[in-house]
């Protein structure tokens, strides 16, 4: 039986009671006092790798409500892209960077804000120098192997 949209079964009111409760949680936001500005859990780790692979930044956020993480190189913001996907589940979010060109190194960010603050973490990709073949020291010294 339905009854100003509440599902009242006769022989057994606390089920009632439990369909008033359930709707009345589903309806509840937090309060403006408990709410949180961002803060990481994890921060994504400085990375070290070679041109051709690739790099994977991880964090995870915690704070309420909603939480925007966005994601920067060398202070420019990251859009989603071939190269650089953004993706994110529940609190955990990635930066995954595909075929790394030395364009790709140098100084990233990752900003998490909601109303209430903002947090940011800092960290570094890093891809050394690789020769072609071996350098000759005689070449810059002056000096004979």
């Amino acid at each position: 039986l339905w009854c100003n949209n509440h599902c009242v079964i006769i022989l057994a009111p606390y089920v009632y009671a439990a369909a008033i409760l359930v709707r009345q949680a589903m309806q509840l936001h937090v309060p403006e006092h408990l709410s949180l500005p961002p803060t990481f859990l994890t921060r994504p780790e400085s990375i070290t790798t070679f041109v051709g692979k690739s790099a994977k930044f991880l964090c995870t956020v915690s704070g309420t409500p909603v939480i925007d993480v966005a994601w920067q190189k060398d202070g420019t913001t990251i859009s989603p892209s071939d190269h650089h996907k953004i993706s994110k589940v529940e609190n955990k979010h990635v930066l995954e960077i595909s075929r790394l060109t030395t364009s790709d190194r140098g100084v990233y960010t990752c900003k998490a804000s909601n109303k209430f603050g903002a947090d940011i973490c800092l960290f570094f990709l890093l891809l050394p120098v690789t020769f072609l073949r071996k350098p000759f020291p005689s070449c810059f010294f002056g000096m004979v192997d």
